[in-house]
């Protein structure tokens, strides 16, 4: 074969192979981004486009004064704990890899709409990351509101990380009994992980899901990156000017994350810390939950290696608008402009101590 015949033959091939990929994705639509194609093997989707359905439900609940924000661990807050402490209606909007542009245009919403009075975000890393991109589908309705203009989803449909998905979905949809997603969240927006609570209702069956799902998974959560975004920063102080100028109150808490998650290289900690620091500096201050004591190294706080579980995020919510935990031992540590240097060199200390530990 020639060297032209063969450079043809490449760029056939990986054409075709990009159309093929493009096409499935498109089809089987595992992230639930066109919900065109209906049949049986994309029925079930892996990811539920929260970003949709959580717009949704704010538009159906217009009485609602009170709001949780974040990423997939955000889903797991508790807005009856919110309710029950503030008297306020409140809704969880959190959203599967939500980053700080996206829920700084629905808290922008948000205001411009209805009479808001609390604020609450559940801080991650990657949320303020340089060169982070959502996979998600931002409401037509809500670009349509803030005159957006129209993006174009075709880069997303050509991702080898979108085919993973879809080659899932397919396995899925024909080898289970498809679930009613509605019934994996409450009328307010709370996920339901019914794995995680069947296991709780015996401690057997809970010490070998936390040994399967917390202790024997490999970290898996990394930024990638090597800096904090300008932009998603000005984006989280924006928030807090809306917040001010509405009088409406602000509360911010740092997920907490597994030792794992903390200790592995590639999470690069320091950014954790930098993206601290300018909160506190600039924002507000901030409830840290990674103090890198009980809250970090106990397994049976969490779901699985990345999200913490119920009763750790009742305890967050009633701690960060009380000043005190439900419970002993889930509590993170207020930090503010006066402790801020001190705290971080103390999280430091630990770090090394429990590294020196194993």
């Amino acid at each position: 074969m020639s060297d032209r015949r063969f450079a043809i033959f490449i760029v056939v091939s990986t054409l075709s192979i990009a159309l093929f990929v493009a096409m499935a994705n498109f089809v089987i639509d595992p992230y639930g981004k066109n919900n065109i194609f209906k049949n049986g093997l994309n029925e079930f989707k892996i990811v539920r486009d929260e970003r949709i359905s959580k717009y949704e439900l704010l538009n159906s609940n217009p009485e609602a004064s009170s709001f949780i924000f974040g990423s997939s661990r955000g889903l797991i807050l508790d807005p009856e704990v919110v309710e029950y402490i503030t008297s306020e209606k409140t809704l969880n909007l959190a959203f599967s890899s939500a980053t700080a542009e996206e829920y700084h245009l629905y808290i922008k919403y948000l205001f411009e709409t209805r009479n808001v009075k609390n604020i609450i975000i559940g801080i991650d890393l990657f949320a303020y990351a340089a060169g982070f991109e959502s996979t998600g589908t931002f409401p037509q309705a809500l670009k349509d509101y803030f005159e957006m203009d129209k993006e174009y989803d075709i880069p997303q449909y050509l991702s080898f990380r979108m085919f993973k998905r879809t080659i899932k979905a397919v396995r899925y949809n024909l080898t289970h009994d498809v679930p009613d997603i509605d019934d994996r969240y409450t009328d307010k927006g709370k996920i339901i992980l019914s794995d995680y609570v069947d296991a709780l209702k015996d401690k057997d069956d809970f010490e070998y899901y936390i040994s399967k799902h917390v202790v024997s998974r490999p970290a898996r959560w990394a930024t990638r990156y090597d800096g904090l975004d300008i932009d998603r920063l000005a984006a989280l102080s924006r928030i807090k000017q809306l917040c001010v100028q509405n009088e409406a109150n602000l509360y911010i808490f740092t997920s907490p994350l597994f030792i794992k998650q903390i200790t592995m290289k590639q999470n690069k900690f320091n950014l954790q810390e930098d993206l601290l620091r300018y909160i506190v500096r600039n924002v507000a201050p901030v409830l840290d939950m990674n103090t890198i004591q009980q809250t970090n190294t106990e397994p049976a706080f969490y779901i699985d290696e990345f999200h913490y579980s119920y009763e750790f995020a009742n305890s967050i919510i009633t701690q960060l608008l009380t000043g005190e935990p439900s419970d002993d031992k889930y509590w993170g540590e207020l930090v503010t402009k006066e402790n801020l240097d001190n705290y971080i060199t103390q999280v430091d200390d630990r770090i090394k101590k429990f590294n020196a530990s194993r």
